[in-house]
């Protein structure tokens, strides 16, 4: 599976709700931490955070911090 910035913030703000951002990394615990709690929104809230931290940090940031090695 890829490693891309934009990818991941797309997923992020549009399906960020269900983890599918998660999913998209690789992480299915979070992943599934999301599917569980997608009705309390709280998921939503935290998944537009992600969105919006990815698209403000370099390539090279996003590899370190969110790519399996």
């Amino acid at each position: 599976m890829g490693c891309n910035r934009y990818v991941y913030a797309f997923l992020a703000g549009w399906f960020g709700l269900f983890g599918l951002h998660k999913f998209y990394l690789g992480r299915t615990t979070e992943g599934i931490k999301y599917l569980i709690f997608w009705w309390t929104f709280i998921p939503w809230i935290y998944a537009g955070i992600d969105a919006i931290k990815v698209l403000f940090m370099s390539d090279e940031e996003f590899r370190k911090k969110y790519c399996k090695k």
